[in-house]
């Protein structure tokens, strides 16, 4: 089942929403998009929990399975801080309150060979839900449904109408506009 409504779909394409294959190119082209940003589905999780050992020491955990929704558990080295962290443009944790004054030229940062454990709720729902899934990557799903539907990824070259006319793209213009796409996704749905 997808998150976005195939009628939703379907309008955005002018297409017709019972057209035999419809639904299944509108679930491959969101599961693209997830392996696209890195993500084993778009769809919310209830709870994920990772457990992470510093190499090195660094001011924010950059997590698996974003984008974070809700932070639940936050345990580092051995104490609960859960009160003293904070989620990031939806996919990092970082401290929320500074160091003491005796060291301020110094950040709070999570220390090499040091531990995090922590649990959150990741992607995203319908939008009706309380976490919707952002328009950029919603219209991107959109997009690269009518791609997956018409199997234009597969061949060298298609037709598109434009008005009253048609037009016959190369598949090296249609790498060239989709690696466009990819990053503007991941701009707006992953900043990292």
């Amino acid at each position: 089942m997808s998150i976005l409504q195939i009628s939703e779909v379907a309008s955005f394409l002018g297409m017709d929403s019972s057209a035999e294959g419809f639904q299944d190119a509108v679930d491959q082209a969101e599961s693209l998009t997830a392996g696209e940003l890195g993500m084993a589905t778009l769809d919310l999780v209830e709870h994920v929990n990772e457990t992470r050992v510093f190499t090195y020491t660094t001011q924010q955990i950059l997590t698996k399975y974003g984008p974070i929704q809700e932070l639940t558990a936050f345990t580092y080295g051995d104490e609960d801080e859960l009160a003293n962290v904070s989620v990031v443009g939806d996919w990092s944790i970082r401290w929320t309150n500074p160091r003491p004054v005796r060291d301020f030229d110094r950040v709070h940062s999570f220390e090499r060979m040091s531990r995090a454990i922590y649990t959150y709720k990741s992607g995203w729902t319908s939008a009706g839900g309380l976490y919707p899934l952002p328009t950029q990557v919603a219209t991107y799903i959109k997009s690269f449904t009518g791609l997956v539907y018409q199997n234009l990824l597969a061949s060298g070259i298609y037709d598109t109408k434009l008005g009253d006319m048609t037009i016959k793209m190369q598949r090296e213009t249609l790498d060239k506009s989709l690696g466009t796409y990819r990053k503007a996704l991941r701009f707006h749905a992953r900043p990292f």
